[in-house]
């Protein structure tokens, strides 16, 4: 698309991107239990279009949404840019949708790659990283090995700072893979690597609780029930000598994923949405997590949990507990692979998260180039979220009249007016 407006306006509308209240009110109508009917009434664009956003887009179009409230929340990170910028020599934003996956991404605009505080790419990111542990784990069993998934966590308190608390278990799990019980249990049981992810939750009631999620790689059927009775010794010496302590129950968790966790997931309450939720989503897509009501009656909020939060209610506490996380967080890595293990399974060299952010699909096609002046348009809507949504149906017309009739709302001109110059 190539419509020929003159950017001389582009400034002078209300709603710019990254403005208080641009969230809430063109991209509220996503959220569960928000406003009902076409997520784009608020703008009567949907009814002026004959593109339809899909009844099912709503989890996906929340991302958009809490990544402008993270936006307003730390406006020196590079999110600020992120999804909004097109790339410096990039004449325009790139509609592509997947052939194959049916989704649909940008192309040429800047990312913050950022697992941690981006809903829009932890999620892209999420779903690139979990393909590679589904690899993995189909390689082992075909090998005739087993998978195990073993969960992580210490007993907190609401009056300890994330920073401590997270800086105290990792110190544990480094001295753990270190010790001689660990060596020792890992040579007996064979277990050929792992490959860890690391979480944070917050309750009311007991702050901030970190936790770790790790697949074990065993060349045979192993004997559950002694192996995590050893693990677990073996974590809680470890955590001890950083000063933390854990119950037998929750200190440590270990289950046979059999490409399901249904069982775990539930105890933890992290749910599946639609498939089955594997083992592979559960170390890779926290940001699809959310926090579950305990025996205690209290909730745990995920990070993007805490941005649910302040979209719903807008107080002051998911602020600063955000950007506490934030800069806790910061530069850490999310998935670690044990050394070795990626070439014993075939899983390929890794790749970093910027790669995967801006990483266009082998079997994408390109359905538009959106010119300056409609990106301008899209963004200033606030309706980048939407606009994939259109795209998912893979007709490039009708995404030319969904852009054509945003561009028309915007620059204050006719539909048709516009669609001729397309």
């Amino acid at each position: 698309m190539n419509t020929n407006i003159s950017g001389a306006g582009c400034g002078t509308k209300t709603g710019v991107v990254g403005e208080p209240g641009t969230a809430a009110r063109c991209e509220a109508a996503a959220r569960p239990g928000g406003a009902t009917g076409a997520v784009s009434t608020a703008l009567g664009i949907c009814g002026k279009s004959a593109a339809a956003i899909p009844p099912d887009s709503l989890s996906r179009l929340e991302k958009w949404e809490l990544q402008s409230y993270c936006r307003q929340l730390l406006p020196k990170e590079t999110i600020r840019y992120c999804c909004l910028r097109r790339l410096p020599n990039a004449e325009g934003v790139n509609v592509w949708r997947s052939g194959l996956h049916g989704s649909a991404h940008y192309g040429g605009l800047m990312t913050c790659s950022s697992v941690w505080i981006c809903p829009v790419c932890a999620a892209k990111i999420a779903e690139r990283r979990r393909g590679e542990l589904a690899t993995a784990i189909a390689a082992c069993r075909a090998m005739g090995g087993q998978v195990l998934l073993a969960s992580y966590t210490v007993s907190h308190a609401r009056s300890q700072l994330l920073s401590e608390t997270l800086s105290a278990f990792l110190a544990a799990q480094r001295a753990m893979a270190g010790n001689r019980p660990y060596k020792r249990l890992t040579a007996t049981y064979g277990l050929a690597g792992s490959i860890k992810a690391l979480e944070v939750t917050w309750g009311a009631l007991n702050g901030w609780h970190p936790h770790c999620h790790t697949l074990l790689f065993a060349p045979t059927e192993i004997f559950l029930p002694a192996l995590e009775e050893e693990l677990y010794v073996a974590w809680l010496a470890s955590a001890r000598r950083q000063g933390l302590s854990m119950n037998r129950q929750r200190g440590l968790q270990l289950v046979v994923t059999h490409g399901r966790i249904d069982e775990y997931v539930a105890k933890w309450g992290h749910g599946p949405t639609r498939r089955l939720w594997g083992a592979e989503d559960e170390l890779t897509k926290a940001n699809s997590k959310r926090g579950r009501y305990g025996p205690d009656g209290q909730r745990g909020h995920t990070p993007f949990d805490l941005l649910r939060w302040l979209a719903d209610t807008g107080e002051s506490q998911p602020i600063a507990l955000f950007r506490e996380y934030a800069g806790v967080f910061k530069g850490r890595r999310q998935l670690v692979w044990s050394p070795g293990l990626r070439v014993l399974l075939g899983a390929g060299e890794e790749r970093s998260d910027e790669a995967l952010a801006g990483e266009v699909r082998e079997d994408g096609i390109l359905l538009a180039t959106l010119s300056p002046a409609e990106w301008v348009a899209v963004r200033g809507r606030g309706l980048r979220g939407e606009l994939l949504e259109v795209a998912r149906a893979g007709d490039p017309d009708e995404l030319a009249t969904f852009v054509a009739d945003i561009c028309a709302d915007y620059y204050g001109v006719s539909r048709e007016y516009l669609l001729n110059k397309i």
